[in-house]
């Protein structure tokens, strides 16, 4: 029963339809009589029409006197970003940055407009750091110089990752990665080799529209990976 409600309990949070007129608290479910009808939602003059994740339309509802809204259809309107983390039962709503082991947005939930490129799951790099998936920099020498590259349109305030050198690599060469936003570099590693130590990378793009992810004109990009890299709110 614990499990069920828990499961309900995210798709209220992040504003799916519940059917009926339960709600929930805790671990437990409760009946409670709600009214459902007529409420209006207005933000800056503008009428909104909640939805949830799939743009199913979400009834707003009262109890007991206190309006409650959907949290996703309210974030949009705001133009925030909600995720939910189910292991604590925790719906996040805008400024994750520091509070998330999950990023905003996922590198590899966005589609390159770049070079194509290659994410590596289950990756680890020369200390035996794993990772659930990583960005690989040039998978050939034909390649190197190779760019990732993703129009943000101004949604996020810190790029982050960790840049590392994959696991069993022996090239004595050197490579670098940049991060670029709006052609400006914000961001240039230091010149990382085959015993170099994880970066933690974070970068603040506030305001930044194209976002690039450049590693240099090297062989050794070949081994360079920015594991778990995302965008944050």
């Amino acid at each position: 029963m614990k499990t069920k409600a828990k499961s309900i309990i995210a798709g209220l949070l992040v504003g799916a339809t519940l059917a009926g007129t339960s709600l929930l608290a805790a671990n437990t479910i409760t009946l409670y009589n709600v009214l459902a009808e007529g409420v209006t939602i207005v933000v800056d003059g503008k009428k909104i029409n909640p939805t949830d994740a799939n743009g199913n339309p979400v009834e707003p509802m009262i109890y007991n006197g206190t309006t409650y809204l959907p949290v996703r259809a309210v974030a949009n309107a705001f133009g925030k970003a909600v995720a939910w983390d189910g292991a604590t039962t925790t719906v996040y709503l805008g400024d994750m940055d520091g509070t998330l082991e999950k990023p905003t947005l996922s590198l590899r939930d966005t589609k390159s407009i770049g070079s194509s490129h290659y994410i590596a799951h289950n990756a680890k790099d020369n200390y035996e750091n794993q990772y659930e998936y990583a960005l690989k920099g040039s998978d050939t020498i034909a390649n190197k110089g190779y760019t990732y590259e993703d129009l943000v349109n101004g949604k996020y305030s810190k790029f982050k990752t960790v840049l590392c050198v994959e696991n069993g690599t022996s090239s004595h060469l050197t490579a670098t990665f940049s991060v670029v936003a709006d052609g400006t570099t914000l961001y240039t590693s230091p010149e990382m080799d085959k015993i170099s130590k994880p970066i933690d990378v974070a970068v603040d793009i506030s305001g930044y529209n194209d976002i690039k992810l450049v590693f240099s004109d090297s062989a050794f990009s070949d081994y360079l990976l920015i594991a778990e890299p995302g965008f944050y709110q």
